[in-house]
Order: structure tokens, then sequence, then C-alpha cells
């Protein structure tokens, strides 16, 4: 999966979370980058075990984004920040 996004008016009726278990049943290993700005999404990927890992910033519509990876806290004990 490249990127996934939930409408605004869909959020906190369980999409996120559907698309992201179904994501998680059909791979053994995710590594997410958020953009730091996005506190909401960090802390729903939180909220399902998921810890930072490292930051990186890369150009989005000639604007610098600062991008938060995170992994599953089990394959995030084999990366160092």
């Amino acid at each position: 999966m490249r990127a996934m996004f939930v409408r605004r008016d869909a959020r906190g009726k369980g999409v996120g979370q559907a698309l992201l278990d179904a994501a998680r049943s059909e791979n053994t290993e995710l590594v997410l980058n958020v953009a730091k700005s996005n506190v909401g999404a960090i802390r729903f990927y939180a909220r399902n075990g998921f810890v930072a890992t490292g930051e990186n910033s890369r150009m989005y519509r000639e604007t610098s984004v600062t991008y938060i990876q995170m992994k599953p806290t089990s394959l995030a004990a084999n990366t160092r920040l």
C-alpha cells in the first residue's frame, strides 16, 4: 500500500481501523511515514502499537514536509533512532 487517507467526515467511525487491520492481514512488515503535523494520525498509529523510529523531510508541492517514520513495536526493537 502506498498511501492511506480517511475523509474528514468518515473519521471516528472505524474506517481507519478497518483499513489498518486489512493492511496488517496482508503484510508481515509495515513501515509508516506520517506527516509530523498530523497529530491525530500519529496518535491513531501509537494506539495501534506503532512507535516513532526516525524522521525524514521531503518536498511535497514545493514545500518541505517532515515525516515521522513509525513501525510496530515488534519491528522497532531492531531499529535505532
